[in-house]
């Protein structure tokens, strides 16, 4: 008791502040992850336990401390009691006094642990910006000196996705809205002039079409503010080449429409490949996200409402797409990408290497390698594979074929009779020339593709003017062939060049 009394002490306003870092958050009950009622829970003095924060003194510094423990990019608004639906269980806080400035809640003052004579009507909520909001800033009044003026829209229709699809179909990197009814488009030039970032709580107008959108400030109190927006937020489609960035529903942050279909190009460096996760997903039933993989050959699909774990691609592009099909339409979703470099992924991920490197490779040792063979034997392998795969062998086994049946009847030149996987017909390979022989590969219609090994019983037989006492053909070859298929069986899978991963 008397160490935890040490993380407390009073004000001069008989608050309490808890140490540094020690509260969780989370949002309840809201349209999507960026708004609901506020609950936290302290792991060490309440048992895990969650519960709801009173909304007395609750207002946007609370707010914009909050989100940004979160994770968000900011606060939008502050809501009292009544705004999204009553919890239950204990009411842990009241009386936050946050400046601001802090961290996480636990750093400001309040009025203690369920000292508190509220009820589940008061509980407190918020709602936060959304990924691609940049911030609050201050632009000039006059239009002579403006810094974002170009393509002005104003509609008392007036909502983020509107000015930031505006903004981006006339080509303009981000959308500011302002004074609630106003859209103005910029480049980086426009947006590196407007100065540092305000506090969130300086633009506070409400959206002309959506009254839980901020859409900057107005003519009076911090006039001339605007909230700065990526202006890709709700774009259908386009090619994203940065090495981070964010990918939206069609008309994020409202809902997306009906009977549409995007898709999106992520191509990032050379050996890189694209670390993907999802902050959001919420689909009706029959919509569809599908991702492919070239590098891979795979199609994955998304659907639902459950948020699938972090997927990472075999290379430095992957197509994502997406179709809403349905009479009915969802908050959507929300995917953030990041490029990382491909040699790091194959050190740290396990799974990584067994999915993408070797990308559906196998290496297939016939059991007798540095043995005598027993006559008349037949191997038949299996390799599972999905319909539609294309499959290719290497043949680099054939090669000791050969040269083991040489050392054994040094006076005849051997001659293995390989079946052809593509065309289904028998192609000779003599000698040496297995080294340099094509890959074969085949359109694979069932799961299991099954590669027929040769038997000793397909060698045959042909007159060599080579003296019985000389060198088998091929010499020192046959030995150092042998050494390198063990060495092949001891290292595989080989680590991945330095820059020259598949």
């Amino acid at each position: 008791m008397a160490k935890r009394a040490l993380c407390w002490f009073f004000s001069a306003l008989l608050l309490l502040k808890t140490c540094e870092g020690v509260l969780e958050l989370r949002l309840v009950d809201g349209r999507n992850p960026f708004e609901g009622r506020l609950e936290v829970r302290d792991k060490d003095i309440m048992g895990r336990q969650w519960g709801t924060v009173c909304d007395d003194r609750w207002g946007i510094k609370d707010a914009e401390v909050a989100c940004r423990q979160l994770g968000f990019p900011g606060a939008m608004w502050a809501h009292g009691g009544g705004r999204f639906r009553h919890g239950s269980g204990r009411i842990w806080l009241s009386e936050l006094r946050c400046d601001g400035s802090e961290d996480n809640l636990g750093e400001c003052a309040h009025g203690g642990w369920e000292t508190n004579f509220c009820d589940h009507s008061q509980d407190a909520g918020v709602i936060c910006h959304v990924p691609g909001y940049l911030g609050c800033y201050r632009d000039f009044l006059l239009p002579d000196d403006r810094v974002f003026y170009h393509e002005y829209l104003r509609t008392f229709a007036m909502t983020i996705q509107m000015c930031t699809q505006h903004c981006h179909g006339l080509g303009y990197k981000y959308a500011g809205a302002q004074r609630g009814t106003e859209c103005f488009c910029g480049q980086d030039e426009h947006f590196a002039r407007l100065g540092n970032r305000r506090k969130d709580r300086e633009c506070q107008d409400q959206c002309a079409g959506d009254p839980d959108q901020v859409c900057g400030s107005g003519y009076l109190e911090n006039s001339n503010r605007l909230t700065i927006y990526d202006a890709t937020i709700g774009a259908c489609g386009g090619n994203w080449t940065d090495t981070e960035g964010v990918i939206y529903s069609p008309g994020f942050p409202g809902n997306y429409t009906k009977h549409v279909t995007c898709t999106w190009t992520v191509t990032v460096p050379e050996h890189h490949v694209i670390d993907l996760d999802f902050t959001m997903l919420q689909l009706s039933d029959g919509d569809v996200i599908a991702m492919e993989d070239p590098a891979a050959g795979f199609r994955t699909t998304f659907v639902g409402d459950v948020i699938p774990d972090i997927a990472v691609s075999c290379a430095e592009t992957l197509h994502i797409s997406f179709r809403s099909a349905s009479s009915k339409t969802a908050a959507g979703f929300v995917m953030t990408y990041q490029a990382v470099n491909r040699t790091v992924v194959y050190n740290e991920s396990a799974e990584w290497r067994e999915a993408c490197w070797p990308p559906k490779d196998d290496l297939l040792i016939e059991p007798h390698t540095h043995q005598d063979f027993d006559t008349n034997w037949v191997l038949i392998i299996g390799i599972a594979v999905g319909a539609g795969v294309v499959v290719l062998v290497l043949c680099i086994m054939l090669l000791a074929i050969v040269l083991t049946k040489r050392k054994q009847q040094n006076n005849r030149q051997q001659v293995v009779e390989m079946p052809d996987v593509v065309f289904e017909n028998k192609n000779t390979v003599l000698g040496l020339e297995a080294r340099t022989r094509t890959r074969p590969f085949v359109q694979s219609s069932e799961n299991v593709y099954e590669i027929p090994t040769p038997s000793p019983t397909t060698f045959y037989e042909s007159p060599s003017s080579e003296d019985s006492s000389g060198t088998p053909p091929g010499g020192n070859e046959y030995e150092s062939s042998l050494d390198f298929l063990q060495g092949l069986r001891e290292s595989w899978p080989p680590p991945p060049p330095a820059h020259e991963l598949p």
